[in-house]
């Protein structure tokens, strides 16, 4: 197994770029035909909230794993969700490993 330095060198070489681009999201900042689309069938709870962030982070995610190969996580933001927030956290982590 590579160390994290060694992953890291590999991953800035294998997208010739050292950008990383930071997942902190804000409730009151996901767009809100994301919230909308996450609220739509069960309403505003906590559930519903960390699909929303979960949605928000993928969208992201999608965009910029073609140039951008590190995405860091500020734990904080998911805690505040309680354990539901932190399924989300953990989700994004695995979509980004899979898409970078």
């Amino acid at each position: 197994m590579k160390s994290f330095i060694n992953q890291l060198i590999t991953t800035i070489d294998k997208k010739d770029s050292c950008s990383v681009v930071g997942l902190d999201p804000q409730l009151e900042f996901i767009p809100l035909e994301i919230k909308k689309a996450a609220f739509k069938k069960r309403g505003n709870n906590l559930n519903n909230a960390a699909r929303a962030i979960l949605d928000f982070n993928k969208q992201i995610i999608n965009i910029i794993h073609k140039h951008v190969g590190i995405v860091k996580l500020q734990i904080a933001f998911y805690e505040m969700l309680g354990p539901l927030g932190l399924i989300a956290y953990s989700d994004t982590i695995k979509y980004a490993k899979k898409k970078t």
